[in-house]
Protein backbone atom coordinates (compact mmCIF):
# COMPACT_ATOMS: atom_id res chain seq x y z
CA UNK A 1 0.00 0.00 0.00
CA UNK A 2 1.35 3.20 -0.99
CA UNK A 3 2.11 5.74 2.03
CA UNK A 4 1.11 9.44 2.24
CA UNK A 5 2.70 12.06 4.98
CA UNK A 6 0.38 15.09 4.72
CA UNK A 7 2.29 17.91 6.56
CA UNK A 8 1.57 20.99 7.92
CA UNK A 9 4.28 23.53 7.39
CA UNK A 10 4.45 27.40 9.32
CA UNK A 11 4.06 26.00 13.13
CA UNK A 12 5.49 28.48 14.93
CA UNK A 13 4.30 31.40 12.94
CA UNK A 14 1.62 32.86 15.38
CA UNK A 15 -0.52 31.11 17.81
CA UNK A 16 -3.37 31.14 15.37
CA UNK A 17 -1.60 29.17 12.95
CA UNK A 18 -0.19 26.33 15.48
CA UNK A 19 -4.22 25.73 16.83
CA UNK A 20 -5.61 25.03 12.87
CA UNK A 21 -2.18 22.57 13.07
CA UNK A 22 -3.21 21.14 16.06
CA UNK A 23 -6.42 20.58 15.01
CA UNK A 24 -5.86 19.12 12.09
CA UNK A 25 -3.38 16.59 13.75
CA UNK A 26 -5.35 15.30 16.26
CA UNK A 27 -8.76 15.47 14.53
CA UNK A 28 -8.14 15.41 10.98
CA UNK A 29 -5.87 13.68 8.29
CA UNK A 30 -2.57 15.51 9.13
CA UNK A 31 0.06 13.21 9.81
CA UNK A 32 3.14 15.59 10.33
CA UNK A 33 4.39 19.01 11.20
CA UNK A 34 7.34 21.61 10.58
CA UNK A 35 8.19 23.99 12.89
CA UNK A 36 9.11 27.40 11.97
CA UNK A 37 11.31 29.58 14.09
CA UNK A 38 9.45 32.92 14.58
CA UNK A 39 11.98 34.32 17.55
CA UNK A 40 9.04 36.18 18.71
CA UNK A 41 6.50 33.11 19.14
CA UNK A 42 9.65 30.38 19.38
CA UNK A 43 8.57 30.25 23.56
CA UNK A 44 4.94 29.70 23.55
CA UNK A 45 4.85 27.66 20.34
CA UNK A 46 7.48 25.11 22.00
CA UNK A 47 5.14 25.36 25.49
CA UNK A 48 1.67 24.40 22.95
CA UNK A 49 3.78 21.72 21.36
CA UNK A 50 5.34 19.87 24.31
CA UNK A 51 1.64 19.95 26.34
CA UNK A 52 0.61 18.13 23.55
CA UNK A 53 3.78 15.77 23.44
CA UNK A 54 4.65 16.31 20.33
CA UNK A 55 8.66 16.30 20.59
CA UNK A 56 9.58 14.90 16.71
CA UNK A 57 9.28 17.99 14.40
CA UNK A 58 10.34 19.08 11.10
CA UNK A 59 12.65 21.88 10.62
CA UNK A 60 11.01 24.43 8.78
CA UNK A 61 13.60 26.71 8.12
CA UNK A 62 12.74 30.94 8.06
CA UNK A 63 14.63 33.66 6.83
CA UNK A 64 11.80 35.88 5.38
CA UNK A 65 9.50 36.70 8.46
CA UNK A 66 10.18 37.87 11.88
CA UNK A 67 13.67 38.49 13.48
CA UNK A 68 16.89 36.66 13.52
CA UNK A 69 17.64 34.16 16.08
CA UNK A 70 21.30 35.66 16.26
CA UNK A 71 19.91 39.04 15.83
CA UNK A 72 21.95 42.34 14.46
CA UNK A 73 22.03 43.57 11.36
CA UNK A 74 23.73 41.79 8.43
CA UNK A 75 22.77 41.75 4.42
CA UNK A 76 19.70 39.38 5.04
CA UNK A 77 18.01 41.52 8.22
CA UNK A 78 17.55 45.34 9.17
CA UNK A 79 19.07 47.61 12.21
CA UNK A 80 16.90 45.65 14.39
CA UNK A 81 17.70 42.25 12.82
CA UNK A 82 14.13 41.55 11.12
CA UNK A 83 14.71 39.56 8.04
CA UNK A 84 14.24 41.38 5.19
CA UNK A 85 11.28 40.33 2.51
CA UNK A 86 11.59 37.69 0.52
CA UNK A 87 11.79 39.20 -3.03
CA UNK A 88 14.62 41.47 -1.49
CA UNK A 89 16.82 38.68 0.71
CA UNK A 90 16.41 36.51 -2.83
CA UNK A 91 17.88 39.27 -5.04
CA UNK A 92 20.64 39.86 -2.53
CA UNK A 93 21.53 36.23 -2.91
CA UNK A 94 21.25 36.30 -6.87
CA UNK A 95 23.31 39.08 -6.96
CA UNK A 96 25.73 37.64 -4.19
CA UNK A 97 25.40 40.59 -1.96
CA UNK A 98 24.93 38.45 1.25
CA UNK A 99 27.94 35.95 3.08
CA UNK A 100 26.73 32.61 2.60
CA UNK A 101 28.54 31.61 6.12
CA UNK A 102 26.27 34.38 7.82
CA UNK A 103 23.51 32.35 5.84
CA UNK A 104 24.82 29.06 7.75
CA UNK A 105 25.27 30.39 10.52
CA UNK A 106 21.63 31.84 11.18
CA UNK A 107 20.28 28.36 9.90
CA UNK A 108 22.44 26.31 12.67
CA UNK A 109 21.40 28.70 15.11
CA UNK A 110 17.93 27.87 14.32
CA UNK A 111 18.48 24.21 14.07
CA UNK A 112 20.44 24.52 17.75
CA UNK A 113 17.15 25.98 19.38
CA UNK A 114 14.93 23.12 18.43
CA UNK A 115 17.91 20.55 19.64
CA UNK A 116 18.39 22.43 22.80
CA UNK A 117 14.95 22.24 23.62
CA UNK A 118 14.92 18.58 23.14
CA UNK A 119 13.23 18.28 19.86
CA UNK A 120 14.08 15.51 17.28
CA UNK A 121 14.59 16.70 13.54
CA UNK A 122 12.62 14.55 11.46
CA UNK A 123 12.77 15.96 8.17
CA UNK A 124 13.52 19.60 6.73
CA UNK A 125 11.72 21.81 4.15
CA UNK A 126 11.22 25.88 4.56
CA UNK A 127 9.26 28.87 4.67
CA UNK A 128 8.45 30.28 1.05
CA UNK A 129 10.92 27.46 -0.40
CA UNK A 130 13.40 29.54 -0.10
CA UNK A 131 15.65 26.37 0.48
CA UNK A 132 15.61 25.98 -2.94
CA UNK A 133 18.05 28.42 -3.47
CA UNK A 134 20.81 26.15 -4.58
CA UNK A 135 23.46 27.71 -2.24
CA UNK A 136 21.24 27.58 0.73
CA UNK A 137 20.33 24.30 -0.19
CA UNK A 138 24.13 23.51 -0.50
CA UNK A 139 24.12 25.25 3.75
CA UNK A 140 21.35 22.75 4.90
CA UNK A 141 22.99 19.31 3.34
CA UNK A 142 25.91 20.41 4.88
CA UNK A 143 24.33 21.02 8.19
CA UNK A 144 22.13 18.00 7.43
CA UNK A 145 25.48 16.12 7.98
CA UNK A 146 27.30 17.86 10.91
CA UNK A 147 24.01 17.56 12.76
CA UNK A 148 24.03 13.39 12.20
CA UNK A 149 20.65 13.66 11.04
CA UNK A 150 20.54 12.49 7.70
CA UNK A 151 16.98 13.20 6.97
CA UNK A 152 15.25 14.09 4.20
CA UNK A 153 14.92 17.76 2.51
CA UNK A 154 11.73 18.26 0.60
CA UNK A 155 11.95 18.46 -3.18
CA UNK A 156 8.53 20.05 -4.47
CA UNK A 157 7.09 19.92 -7.67
CA UNK A 158 3.61 20.49 -8.63
CA UNK A 159 1.45 19.06 -11.56
CA UNK A 160 1.21 21.38 -14.30
CA UNK A 161 -1.94 20.25 -15.73
CA UNK A 162 -3.31 21.83 -12.14
CA UNK A 163 -1.73 25.22 -12.90
CA UNK A 164 -4.52 27.29 -14.90
CA UNK A 165 -6.97 26.16 -12.20
CA UNK A 166 -4.66 26.28 -9.00
CA UNK A 167 -4.77 30.09 -9.36
CA UNK A 168 -2.52 32.57 -10.83
CA UNK A 169 0.08 32.81 -8.14
CA UNK A 170 0.64 29.38 -8.96
CA UNK A 171 1.66 29.97 -13.07
CA UNK A 172 4.50 31.17 -12.39
CA UNK A 173 5.28 29.37 -9.16
CA UNK A 174 5.34 25.94 -9.86
CA UNK A 175 6.92 26.00 -13.00
CA UNK A 176 9.57 27.71 -10.97
CA UNK A 177 9.73 25.65 -8.22
CA UNK A 178 10.03 22.56 -10.38
CA UNK A 179 12.90 24.13 -12.35
CA UNK A 180 14.55 24.74 -8.95
CA UNK A 181 14.25 21.44 -7.51
CA UNK A 182 15.41 19.52 -11.07
CA UNK A 183 18.24 22.19 -10.30
CA UNK A 184 19.20 21.06 -6.91
CA UNK A 185 19.26 17.44 -7.35
CA UNK A 186 21.40 17.91 -10.20
CA UNK A 187 24.01 20.22 -8.82
CA UNK A 188 23.74 18.18 -5.20
CA UNK A 189 23.60 14.73 -6.87
CA UNK A 190 20.65 14.34 -3.53
CA UNK A 191 17.74 12.06 -4.31
CA UNK A 192 15.18 11.45 -2.58
CA UNK A 193 12.55 8.61 -2.72
CA UNK A 194 9.71 10.93 -1.73
CA UNK A 195 7.48 12.13 -4.18
CA UNK A 196 6.33 15.27 -2.98
CA UNK A 197 2.49 16.08 -4.45
CA UNK A 198 -0.06 19.02 -3.69
CA UNK A 199 1.94 22.25 -3.90
CA UNK A 200 -0.58 23.41 -6.06
CA UNK A 201 -3.13 23.32 -3.20
CA UNK A 202 -1.67 26.23 -2.32
CA UNK A 203 -4.06 29.66 -2.46
CA UNK A 204 -5.97 27.17 -4.71
CA UNK A 205 -9.66 27.87 -5.12
CA UNK A 206 -10.87 24.67 -6.09
CA UNK A 207 -8.94 23.14 -3.45
CA UNK A 208 -11.35 19.93 -3.39
CA UNK A 209 -11.26 18.50 -6.98
CA UNK A 210 -7.09 18.90 -7.11
CA UNK A 211 -7.50 16.89 -4.09
CA UNK A 212 -8.75 14.43 -5.93
CA UNK A 213 -6.46 15.17 -8.86
CA UNK A 214 -3.87 14.98 -6.46
CA UNK A 215 -4.99 11.04 -5.52
CA UNK A 216 -4.98 10.34 -8.81
CA UNK A 217 -1.49 11.19 -9.65
CA UNK A 218 -0.24 8.93 -6.29
CA UNK A 219 -2.21 6.14 -7.94
CA UNK A 220 -0.51 6.39 -11.35
CA UNK A 221 3.04 6.96 -10.19
CA UNK A 222 5.55 4.58 -9.75
CA UNK A 223 6.29 6.17 -6.39
CA UNK A 224 5.85 4.46 -3.14
CA UNK A 225 6.05 7.36 -0.83
CA UNK A 226 4.47 11.09 -1.01
CA UNK A 227 4.56 13.95 1.08
CA UNK A 228 1.63 16.67 0.64
CA UNK A 229 2.56 19.98 2.69
CA UNK A 230 -0.53 21.93 3.56
CA UNK A 231 -0.78 25.24 5.10
CA UNK A 232 -4.13 24.88 7.82
CA UNK A 233 -4.63 27.76 10.41
CA UNK A 234 -7.24 30.13 11.34
CA UNK A 235 -6.94 34.04 10.47
CA UNK A 236 -6.04 36.72 12.88
CA UNK A 237 -4.98 40.04 12.94
CA UNK A 238 -1.56 38.62 14.57
CA UNK A 239 -1.22 36.30 11.40
CA UNK A 240 -1.51 39.04 9.38
CA UNK A 241 1.33 41.13 10.70
CA UNK A 242 3.49 37.79 9.65
CA UNK A 243 1.75 36.41 5.97
CA UNK A 244 -0.47 37.81 3.10
CA UNK A 245 -1.88 34.10 3.43
CA UNK A 246 -4.65 34.11 5.86
CA UNK A 247 -8.29 33.58 4.90
CA UNK A 248 -6.82 30.68 2.55
CA UNK A 249 -5.74 28.87 5.86
CA UNK A 250 -9.12 28.34 7.04
CA UNK A 251 -10.07 26.28 3.73
CA UNK A 252 -7.53 23.72 3.87
CA UNK A 253 -8.26 23.14 7.31
CA UNK A 254 -12.07 22.47 6.44
CA UNK A 255 -10.50 19.93 3.93
CA UNK A 256 -7.67 18.59 5.96
CA UNK A 257 -10.45 17.62 8.65
CA UNK A 258 -13.72 16.56 6.63
CA UNK A 259 -14.03 12.95 7.45
CA UNK A 260 -15.24 13.55 3.36
CA UNK A 261 -11.96 13.53 2.50
CA UNK A 262 -11.29 9.75 3.51
CA UNK A 263 -12.81 7.49 1.04
CA UNK A 264 -10.35 9.83 -1.43
CA UNK A 265 -6.99 8.41 0.17
CA UNK A 266 -8.83 4.90 1.12
CA UNK A 267 -6.30 2.81 -1.06
CA UNK A 268 -2.82 4.60 0.96
CA UNK A 269 -1.67 4.52 4.61
CA UNK A 270 -1.19 7.78 6.70
CA UNK A 271 2.36 7.69 7.49
CA UNK A 272 5.14 10.30 9.03
CA UNK A 273 8.58 10.74 8.45
CA UNK A 274 8.98 9.58 12.38
CA UNK A 275 8.25 5.99 11.30
CA UNK A 276 9.52 6.26 7.98
CA UNK A 277 13.59 4.54 7.85
CA UNK A 278 16.27 7.43 6.84
CA UNK A 279 18.26 5.16 5.10
CA UNK A 280 15.09 3.56 2.87
CA UNK A 281 14.53 6.72 1.23
CA UNK A 282 17.26 9.04 1.14
CA UNK A 283 20.39 8.17 -1.10
CA UNK A 284 22.88 10.58 -1.95
CA UNK A 285 25.19 9.57 -4.92
CA UNK A 286 29.14 10.70 -4.88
Amino acid sequence: MKKIIITADDFGLCESVNKGILECLHHGIVSDLSFMINHQEFEHSSTMLKQSGIMKVGFHLNLTVGKSVLGGKSKFTDDNGYYLDFKKVLIKMLINRINMEDIYNEIKAQMNLLVRHGYKITHIDSHQNIHLVPSIMKALMRLNKEFGLNVPIRMPSGSLYNILRAGYRNLFRIPILNLLTAYCCLRTKYCLNIRVVGIDLFDNADIVNSFEEISRVIRKSPYEIFEIPVHPGYPSDSLLEYDWYCDQRLRELNLLKDKAVLPKIKDFRIASFNELCCSSYITLHN
